[in-house]
């Protein structure tokens, strides 16, 4: 009897939660399908036949450093990865926005650029910032499955180390 009356104060919540972000033009991002995700097979004979698109790699700046993919960017500016590095070392008391600065990286670019990203077999945070980017009001935006890991398993080219940041 106790999970009945439990039941009904959730769903109460979850749907003031719900419209209350709906009354304020937050949209929630939907989970990602199979038409979301590409693969690095389809990403390579892109590269090949060099069509026009943007590769962003979404894992962390140290990370790209190490290894990315040739062609691949940050989605950030060199400012948020400044910021970000001056908090860590506690010299700032707040961290970079990540949303203000993803907002001011990408806005060179036209709603309509095709944009793949990708991380890590195991990390969703290509998923993440391509939900990011729609939001932002890109309209072809997908994620590269199992991301960089996929690609080092075809034998393709990666470019280590990283010259210079997204700008």
């Amino acid at each position: 009897m106790k999970k009945g009356r439990l039941f009904l104060p959730l769903c109460c919540a979850l749907a003031v939660f719900l419209g209350t972000n709906a009354s304020q033009g937050a949209e929630l991002p939907a989970s990602p399908s199979v038409e979301d995700a590409t693969s690095a097979d389809a990403v390579r004979q892109m590269q090949d036949q060099k069509l026009n698109f943007v590769l962003m790699d979404a894992r962390s700046l140290r990370n790209y450093q190490a290894e990315h993919i040739e062609g691949a960017i940050l989605p950030m500016i060199s400012e948020y990865y400044e910021k970000q590095a001056l908090f860590q070392a506690n010299v700032i008391s707040v961290p970079p926005d990540v949303d203000e600065f993803l907002k001011r990286s990408v806005e060179k670019y036209p709603k309509d650029t095709k944009i793949i990203t990708y991380c890590n077999k195991d990390c969703h945070a290509s998923e993440v910032l391509m939900s990011k980017l729609r939001l932002l009001g890109f309209s072809d935006v997908k994620f590269m499955q199992s991301g960089i890991d996929a690609w080092k398993e075809k034998g393709y080219p990666v470019a280590a180390p990283a010259v210079d940041l997204a700008k």
